[in-house]
């Protein structure tokens, strides 16, 4: 499993029959996974292989914060109360709590108003209201409707910023000299 690239010895966590999330030595030695068959044993009788057990969260990176575009893709989301997980503590926070812990990186995320096609920033949209983080919705103006963030994702009123347009924009902002004008 490891060499074929299905889990990362170092960076990924198993979720264990109880619930919990574990190390992967922890998991091959409590044989959850079997990494020679490459495969997740559902119960003591019952397996799927590595790569579905991954698309069900059941393996999951610990290597944070997470997007919360790749936060809710390894299932550490839960659209019922808008809640994200933190497997290293098995805990679920908030989105601003999230972001907060470290978990959500808030700048990996941003909001776009349908009607007024004005993009903003994430932790802005918080601000403004147009992120109810209480309830984990997100209100689309143009519908008067308000989704989870699954659903706010599909609908393209979050949208994914990928990590190499954040690194760029900051390396934009640091090359630009500060000019003196007298």
């Amino acid at each position: 499993a490891i060499d074929q690239d299905l889990v990362d010895p170092l960076n990924s966590l198993v979720k264990n029959r109880s619930g919990k999330y574990t190390t992967l030595d922890e998991a091959l030695n409590l044989a959850i996974i079997d990494g020679d068959k490459n495969v997740y044993f559902v119960t003591d009788t019952q397996s799927i292989s590595l790569h579905e057990a991954m698309e069900k969260g059941l393996i999951v990176s610990n290597v944070k914060p997470y997007s919360m575009f790749n936060a809710i893709k390894m299932r550490l989301y839960r659209p019922d109360n808008g809640k994200f997980g933190d497997p290293n503590l098995n805990s679920y926070y908030d989105l601003k709590t999230a972001i907060e812990t470290g978990v959500i990186d808030e700048d990996s995320t941003q909001f776009k108003n349908l009607l007024t096609k004005q993009i903003k920033p994430l932790s802005q949209a918080i601000l403004d209201g147009d992120i109810n983080v209480q309830k984990g919705r997100v209100f689309d103006q143009k519908s008067g409707q308000s989704f989870n963030y699954e659903i706010a994702f599909e609908k393209g009123i979050l949208r994914n910023v990928p990590r190499g347009a954040m690194i760029k924009k900051q390396e934009v902002h640091e090359q630009i000299p500060s000019i003196k004008i007298d």
